[in-house]
């Protein structure tokens, strides 16, 4: 998923403009809505949502209310079918993708493994990283001590017929690509599914850590993770994506 953040925006998704970063500058969605090609009711229903200059927000709701719809729309793998996304009150659609991507760093529910060594791997968002600050990286992610356990440790290949990673690991391993990459926005999805209690904590832990002056937008439905954010925010069923906003 990392490396669709690294691919070139195509002509017709890439403005001119260089966008605010939001470590500055309110990143904001304004009466967004969205359907897919393939099904015309709309995912979301003029959405208006905040994500302020270091605040964790937790996006909450029931399956197929459009959370990780959100979450395509900040990354620019899409755009609102009506309504807009600003940064610091420029309209995304006239900034410069390439840039906007640098600035966002993306754990996926379901992170992809490459081919590869782990430390490779945690390199994917800065490929020209030390091994001193690859490995720091994994320290904070909560993974080292599983990959120091290993008969290879970071040299270890992982990926297509490499050693198999847990659904944990893997999570791990995406959170320390995200510290590696040190990007001003996190957008994290789901990061404690399907983990069991002990692998949930040691990646909830890490995020504490990765919100640390940070923007992050974290969809997840487990409460204690869901108790660490600043804000929450609703999502309503029926596709309307009505919001209610409250202190977590």
């Amino acid at each position: 998923m990392l490396a669709q953040l690294e691919a070139p925006a195509s002509a017709a998704r890439s403005g001119r403009l260089v966008p605010f970063s939001p470590a500055e500058a309110p990143v904001r969605l304004e009466a967004v809505s969205f359907a897919y090609p393939s099904r015309p009711r709309l995912v979301l229903d003029r959405l208006d949502l905040d994500l302020l200059p270091g605040e964790t927000v937790a996006l909450v709701g029931p399956s197929g209310v459009g959370k990780s719809t959100v979450a395509m729309l900040l990354l620019g793998f899409a755009e609102p079918t009506e309504g807009c996304i600003t940064v610091g009150g420029l309209n995304l659609s006239d900034c410069r993708l390439d840039v906007w991507r640098r600035q966002i760093a993306w754990v996926p529910q379901r992170p992809t493994i490459f081919r590869g060594t782990i430390a490779g791997n945690i390199r994917l968002g800065a490929p020209k990283a030390s091994d001193q600050r690859t490995r720091d990286a994994a320290m904070l992610a909560g993974a080292d001590r599983f990959i120091r356990a290993l008969p290879l440790g970071y040299e270890t290949v992982v990926g297509d017929g490499g050693r198999p990673l847990s659904t944990g690991e893997r999570r791990r391993i995406a959170l320390a690509r995200a510290f590696l990459r040190d990007a001003p926005l996190v957008i994290l999805d789901e990061p404690t599914a399907d983990l069991d209690r002990t692998s949930a904590d040691v990646v909830a832990e890490a995020i504490e850590r990765l919100r640390a002056g940070r923007t992050v937008l974290m969809i997840a439905h487990r409460p204690e993770l869901v108790r660490r954010a600043d804000r929450v925010v609703y999502l309503d069923t029926g596709g309307t994506a009505l919001i209610r906003n409250e202190a977590a």
